[in-house]
């Protein structure tokens, strides 16, 4: 696992139980969560800064780690290799005529929120909300803060991972491999 360093901080690599590989903490924090609510674990994602091959996930990426958890809620986000911290988060609210309002969200009762790269619409984004009974997903306007937590741009999982979904859903073997080896040429 590598060592990455981006805006003066210095991450490292964690592997999960899907095979991906993910930074350490949310963008810009100096440590790793220390509890589900330790507010030096949340970060304040706005724009599209991120390192050099990592990227946001997407909604079925998530989706798949979810998978993996414990528990699909905010302890099971926690326990897993992620460390996903989840309150409080910062939000900058913006109303209807571009003005905006800062403020926190309340401990123990906003659901943390995670950026996904997945679009609902040219304005809006999904995003995962953790919160104490489940996990779900939302459309979010793109101009609110939310937490960020950036996943490896791993062309070789792509292609496995490809592989793989394709013959478990019963695809020929040879025509995913030529689909790959199409990817590969693009």
């Amino acid at each position: 696992m590598e060592t990455i360093y981006f805006e003066g901080l210095e991450y490292k690599e964690v592997r999960s139980k899907t095979g991906r590989i993910w930074l350490d903490r949310n963008y810009l924090t100096q440590d790793i969560a220390q509890n589900v609510n330790d507010i030096g674990g949340a970060s304040n994602y706005w724009g599209i800064n991120k390192p050099n091959g990592y990227r946001l996930p997407t909604m079925n990426e998530w989706i798949e780690e979810i998978d993996t958890w414990e528990s699909s809620d905010y302890i099971g986000a926690y326990k897993s290799v992620l460390k996903l911290p989840s309150l409080p988060h910062n939000l900058i609210d913006w109303d209807d005529d571009d003005s905006y309002n800062n403020y926190f969200g309340d401990e123990g009762h906003d659901p943390a929120c995670y950026w996904t790269q997945s679009k609902y619409n040219e304005k809006y984004i999904y995003c995962l909300f953790l919160n104490e009974v489940d996990v779900d997903f939302d459309n979010v306007d793109k101009r609110l803060v939310k937490n960020a937590r950036f996943i490896k741009d791993d062309a070789k999982y792509n292609k496995n991972h490809i592989y793989l979904s394709g013959c478990k859903a019963g695809l020929n073997e040879g025509i995913v491999k030529h689909l790959i080896e199409y990817l590969d040429e693009i």
